[in-house]
């Protein structure tokens, strides 16, 4: 959890367990206190809207995109990352009804085994209509944010994500 929160960096990872052992003070250190004490970093934070966009989280993922935007996140790239994420759901749905395992799916997507784990996780729950109708919200969403809506492109960024959550 610390890894998937705080990522890879050594010097980051000892400043925060250096942390949560001083709020524990002596006590085991639990889950809920990495998520309350251990500093996500964006790709984290990324992943966590992405999982609860795909868990159908709604404070959650509005929160998160809010917390993303408001450090500097550009909406575009946000968007596109949300995209990918759920153009990637409907790859690995096809794979596996293909018949597919883990381990060929891994490879086919040349992505590493947890996120592969996650997007096999979130395409069975979702299903391939649920999938596909996130992905009709996104391709209109897409076309909004390229001059055929009337909104400021953080605002369709905002409705895509309620449109998403209720697809």
């Amino acid at each position: 959890l610390m890894v998937q929160r705080c990522g890879t960096n050594q010097a980051m990872l000892l400043r925060e367990l250096e942390k949560l052992q001083v709020y524990a003070d002596g006590r085991p250190i639990t889950v809920d206190d990495i998520r309350l004490l251990a500093t996500p970093t964006v790709e984290a934070s990324i992943f966590e809207l992405l999982d609860s966009l795909a868990l159908g989280k709604g404070s959650a993922a509005f929160s998160i995109a809010d917390d993303l935007l408001g450090s500097g996140e550009r909406v575009e790239v946000l968007f596109y990352r949300i995209l990918r994420h759920f153009q990637n759901l409907g790859r690995v749905a096809a794979m596996r009804d293909e018949g597919m395992k883990q381990d060929a799916i891994q490879t086919e997507l040349k992505m590493k085994p947890f996120p592969v784990r996650k997007l096999m996780e979130q395409s069975s729950l979702l299903g391939t209509d649920g999938i596909s109708r996130r992905l009709a919200v996104l391709a209109e969403t897409d076309a909004r944010m390229k001059g055929m809506g009337p909104l400021p492109t953080e605002m369709e960024l905002q409705l895509c994500l309620g449109r998403l959550l209720s697809a």
